[in-house]
């Protein structure tokens, strides 16, 4: 099929033999690469010992998701790559269909991720502006209908036609090769979230489409490195995403916008929190984040 799949692991010994297997079974003319990102756990011994068509770059540091990904794509020498987590997994062949329906008009592709109890995973987001901002803050996408919730809150969305998107989720991104090393690959601004969003936006830029394929699906466990790392919590390391990405392409007003939104809602949940120990952790998350912004500020 003319294309490499790309995984980055760290510690995913429980995960990855599914992947590697579901590849070899449904794709077998495709190359794997694997980017190791200095597991402590036996996922390299795992790979060098059951899989010798796989090539494995091992790391001695964590160089973080999106160096891995760009240093393993200087080996592919195929026409289309796919960047795809270690804890997911196919149960069809999907390679012929998203090759046929990629045009010259597309940059990146992306499927439908369900979950293991084959429930909708949501995948497709809008960029990250003052609007979006405040709908997704405050949950106002729920009271949408459906054709508002296609535009405005697309995570919140059935998923369930072909469309072009904002951006996809990087649990799967198919592309040409030569369309991955155009936008230099994925931004190594962040560490960890929003390399997604970001990859997405330089193919926006590029005026290429980011294409959602609803009729193909892969299994995403989701997560599993995130929550071997205890150092700090997703929201604040989120947050930090967003403002690297709102400084790198000017969207000046979304710290202010973010401020604003977890300022009220600290209000709006004030009197409550007295009662409800849940609540007061989420206050001191707000807390958190807002010193957060206003350091920015």
């Amino acid at each position: 099929m003319n294309n490499t799949f790309i995984i980055v692991t760290w510690n995913n010994e429980k995960q990855i033999q599914q992947l590697i297997d579901s590849l070899t079974t449904f794709e077998p003319d495709s190359k794997i690469i694997i980017f190791d990102n200095n597991s402590s756990d036996s996922t390299v011994n795992i790979i060098l010992k059951k899989y010798k068509h796989v090539r494995l770059i091992s790391s001695r540091i964590n160089v973080g998701f999106a160096r891995a990904n760009n240093i393993a794509s200087r080996l592919v020498n195929t026409k289309y790559l796919t960047i795809i987590n270690p804890d997911t997994y196919l149960e069809t062949p999907i390679l012929a269909k998203l090759i046929k329906g990629f045009s010259d008009s597309t940059g990146i592709m992306g499927v439908k991720l369900i979950n293991p109890d084959g429930t909708l995973q949501p995948s497709i987001f809008n960029f990250q502006k003052p609007v979006s901002i405040i709908i997704e803050q405050f949950r106002l996408g729920k009271l949408f209908p459906n054709a508002v919730k296609d535009k405005l809150s697309p995570e919140l969305s059935k998923h369930d036609h072909i469309r072009s998107v904002e951006w996809l989720m990087g649990a799967f991104l198919f592309m040409k090769t030569d369309f991955f090393n155009e936008i230099k690959g994925f931004s190594e601004d962040y560490f960890i979230y929003s390399e997604d969003m970001d990859i997405c936006y330089k193919s926006y830029l590029k005026e290429k489409k980011v294409v959602f394929r609803p009729d193909i699906h892969i299994v995403h466990e989701g997560g599993m490195s995130e929550k071997q790392d205890i150092t700090k919590n997703k929201s604040s390391k989120l947050l930090r995403s967003f403002i690297i990405f709102a400084d790198k392409y000017g969207f000046t007003q979304n710290v202010r916008t973010l401020y604003l939104s977890y300022s009220i809602k600290r209000k709006i949940i004030f009197p409550a929190q007295l009662f409800s120990k849940r609540l007061r952790k989420v206050d001191r998350r707000y807390r958190e984040n807002l010193q957060i912004l206003k350091d920015k500020k």
